[in-house]
């Protein structure tokens, strides 16, 4: 898979910051979440979203059909014929991990003096058995971008957003808006399988 421009920032991917949160944070609305355009035949309907916190002040946003993805995060649960919209957001000042501010952050930017906002997104269906359907070398947009409006990672906040996104192999564009609570969980260690429910 193709990794973006800041390798700092991927190397925080999977510091997951673990704490409680109250379920009247948790990103388990519709309302804010739209998308239009298809990837290999699947168009995401979103029912609900999330964003949790990493370290240094980046960030993971999830756009999920499934109605309550926070719920399922922190109960290591998935769902089957589900359609997710992944987000790693990070933000660089002369190659240094700086906090997310609003403003756009590029699928294709590369590395370099001065700032850099650089976003990895990825477009997956989940089939029957809670697996992903799309190539490692698909699933990755390689261009188009990610507008952030507003960035709030403490308890109780959200990001809100835009994003314009091409993905492999024929060029197919997804876009849309997104606004993600807060939820924080915490990431289950390496070769640890979720519950695949109905």
């Amino acid at each position: 898979m193709r990794r973006s421009a800041l390798p700092l920032f991927l190397l925080t991917l999977g510091l997951f910051v673990a704490c409680s949160n109250d379920p009247d944070d948790a990103g388990n609305l519709a309302e804010g979440n739209t998308s239009s355009g298809s990837v290999a035949g699947h168009t995401l309907v979103p029912a609900s979203a999330l964003s949790t916190p990493l370290e240094g002040g980046t960030a993971w946003v999830i756009i999920s059909s499934q109605a309550d993805v926070c719920a399922d995060r922190k109960g290591q649960t998935t769902r089957p014929n589900i359609d997710i919209l992944t987000f790693q957001l990070g933000r660089a000042v002369d190659n240094e991990i700086a906090p997310l501010t609003p403003g756009e952050y590029d699928a294709a930017a590369v590395p370099g003096p001065g700032e850099v906002r650089a976003v990895e997104a990825e477009f997956n269906h989940v089939d029957d058995d809670c697996k992903a359907t799309r190539p490692n070398d698909e699933e990755e947009a390689t261009s188009g971008s990610v507008t952030l409006t507003k960035v709030d990672l403490s308890d109780g906040g959200l990001i809100e957003g835009t994003f314009d996104l091409v993905f492999p192999p024929n060029g197919e564009r997804l876009t849309g808006t997104f606004r993600a609570p807060v939820c924080n969980y915490e990431q289950p260690s390496v070769g640890e399988d979720w519950t695949c429910a109905p």
